[in-house]
């Protein structure tokens, strides 16, 4: 990003604070800090979700019950006080309200491959709709669509005050497990029973250290009973084999966005026997899906690759194509990254090859077709910073998001952005920067008023790394609302506005303009041309174009931006990057009318630039 913010990385240890505590084979190490969307990150066997109980176990003076625990299983650790298992969490002056444990959950997905252990629900009712029974429904649910195949769930201990609830609580739980096969108890209510009532606090339910140590060994016993689940590297594959076809060079229809309410699943291979097979093609039916239909000519899509068996990419085009040689997604071994894409359709469906066995995720938000609405690629224009000082063109307060709140942002007063009338969605590139914990932002329909925890994300972040995502998403009255699950800063760089004015779109099939390591490597501050002349099915001329930009082995951490040659010094950026990572995004640019545009990066870096489609009628 063109600016960065200090960020303070201390905690507090006093229990309802947040603790987050990465152990794997016994060594304790901070979250991962490479960028997303190909972030990387470090796949372990459990993921450990409590509240101010398990708390006890996050604890200096549990350090030994810990490493117990870790020299038995590798396990995330998360847990809060105050937190709630599905409706939003109470809250321990002076420290913020922490996410729910579906929040959590959801924000650890791809970072635990096997349980989900469950030590929360001591402030949530026995039952109603966000009650013990309704809460096991959800999460059990949410386990299932991540492809994680137990879900533990410890009983609550009945002692104090709140004894009463928690036998409640517990008769639900042993009536749940007839429901669901992946469901098992680890009964700390039978196991704490006997156990001295001087090992936990006056209210006879928190932790002391021996209590600790008891719980994570409750939990590794558990962990040792369950069935050993087969590797995804070792299960069979699907797919076809890749074709030997060359790459086509079509374009589609012109047409307008035609965006849905919420994205919607087309694919997940973690549900499937085994994931994309090395070398292989997963063929992804777009029309009939979903609402689409059949004079649709492209999607726009959101690719994930799940935990790859070794470093790999994804690259996305349409059915009855050779592979072009682009790419969508990088992601290294046993890592989860995303970014999204637009992607002309073949025999109404989407192809999508890896060269090494992945679990694939594909999500639907919208397609071309004829009329919808059409597209205006703009400069590049910071409409929102949270950090004290900067510039921002959109009068929003400039104060850090604290977690599981949401920022209302009234677009249609924003200088020199003109009337919003007319506009129905918007494209923008969100950045979190410095982000307190991991989590994620959700770029959502405005205003916030009256809405709930969003169901999906649109950047997904780790503790203290910047991190960039494109997204187009509707406006309504002129607001945007965008949620965050932990504290964070935020930056909003609006990149084209779509509505009735501006232009239609086309898809290109996917085809590479720039590839700095077979040229020469881009240097810091350095303006590139980037020309559209020489791409096949381009009709000049265009207003803007639709690409994806990957940095490559970057000297430092830093950013590249994109925009009209001639323009001014950039305050917006495209791609956010850490030193050595590869890194991509999606970005629309304006051309100012010509077959250009421009790159500038903030460090000696490599690039590679493939072109995806471009704003303009043909004539």
């Amino acid at each position: 990003m063109p600016s960065s913010a200090d960020h303070s990385r201390a905690r507090r240890w006093a229990a309802p604070a947040v603790l987050v505590a990465l152990v794997i084979n016994g060594v304790c190490a901070a979250p991962p800090t490479s960028a997303a969307p190909q972030r990387r990150v470090a796949v372990v066997e459990a993921l450990l979700v409590g509240d101010s109980v398990l708390n006890g176990l996050a604890q200096p003076y549990s350090n030994a019950g810990r490493a117990a625990l870790a020299a038995r299983h590798s396990f995330l650790l998360e847990s809060a006080g105050c937190r709630r298992l599905i409706t939003t969490s109470c809250r321990i002056p002076p420290s913020p309200t922490p996410t729910n444990a579906l929040q959590v959950i959801r924000a650890d997905a791809g970072r635990y491959n096997r349980a989900l252990v469950i030590a929360a629900g001591y402030d949530d009712p026995a039952d109603g709709p966000y009650g013990i029974g309704s809460a096991v429904d959800v999460l059990v649910a949410e386990a299932r669509a991540q492809g994680i195949a137990h879900v533990i769930w410890l009983t609550y201990r009945e002692a104090g005050p709140e004894a009463s609830r928690s036998h409640r609580s517990n008769v639900v739980l042993h009536a749940k497990v007839a429901q669901y096969p992946e469901l098992t108890l680890a009964d700390w209510a039978g196991r704490s029973s006997a156990m001295p009532t001087g090992w936990f606090s006056a209210d006879g339910i928190h932790l002391g250290v021996q209590a600790a140590a008891a719980m994570g060994a409750l939990i590794g016993d558990a962990l040792d009973a369950l069935p050993t689940v087969p590797s995804r590297c070792t299960a069979p594959t699907v797919g076809t084999p890749r074709p030997a076809d060359a790459p086509s060079t079509g374009a589609s229809a012109t047409g307008g966005i035609h965006l849905l309410p919420a994205p919607q699943r087309l694919v997940d291979t973690r549900l499937q026997t085994g994931p994309l097979g090395a070398n292989d093609v997963l063929v992804v039916p777009v029309i009939g899906v979903a609402g689409v239909p059949g004079d649709a000519t492209a999607a726009f899509v959101s690719v994930v690759a799940v935990q790859p068996c070794a470093d790999t990419y994804l690259t996305v085009f349409p059915c009855g194509s050779g592979v072009p040689t682009t790419s969508v997604v990088n992601a290294t071994a046993r890592a989860v990254a995303a970014n999204s894409a637009l992607v002309r359709l073949g025999q109404g469906a989407i192809c999508v090859y890896s060269p090494q066995a992945t679990d694939v995720v594909v999500d639907l938000s919208g397609w071309l077709a004829p009329g919808g609405d059409l597209t205006t690629p703009l400069d590049p224009v910071r409409l929102i910073d949270t950090r004290a000082g900067m510039a921002e063109r959109a009068a929003v307060p400039q104060a850090r998001l604290q977690a599981g709140s949401f920022l209302d942002a009234d677009l249609t007063s924003v200088p020199g952005l003109g009337s919003l009338d007319q506009t129905d969605a918007i494209t923008v590139n969100v950045t979190a920067t410095g982000p307190g914990a991991d989590g994620f932002v959700s770029v959502l329909p405005g205003p916030c008023t009256g809405q709930g925890t969003p169901a999906t994300s649109t950047v997904n972040f780790s503790r203290g790394t910047d991190v960039a995502t494109s997204a187009t998403v509707g406006v309504t009255g002129g607001h945007l609302c965008i949620f965050s699950s932990a504290a964070t800063d935020l930056v909003v760089d609006l990149q084209a506005l779509h509505g009735a004015g501006g232009a239609t779109l086309t898809a290109l099939d996917p085809q590479r303009l720039l590839d700095s390591r077979a040229q020469v490597r881009l240097s810091a501050g350095q303006v590139l041309p980037v020309g559209l002349g020489a791409a096949a099915g381009v009709p000049l001329p265009v207003t803007g174009a639709v690409v994806n930009v990957t940095a490559i082995n970057p000297a430092a951490p830093g950013f590249i931006a994109l925009q009209p040659c001639g323009a001014s010094k950039p305050t917006a950026s495209n791609v956010n990057f850490a030193a050595g990572a590869t890194v991509a995004n999606r970005a629309i640019v304006s051309t100012g009318g010509t077959d250009r545009f421009c790159m500038t990066a903030s460090v000696d870096t490599d690039v590679v630039i493939d072109l995806e489609g471009v704003t303009g009628s043909p004539p």
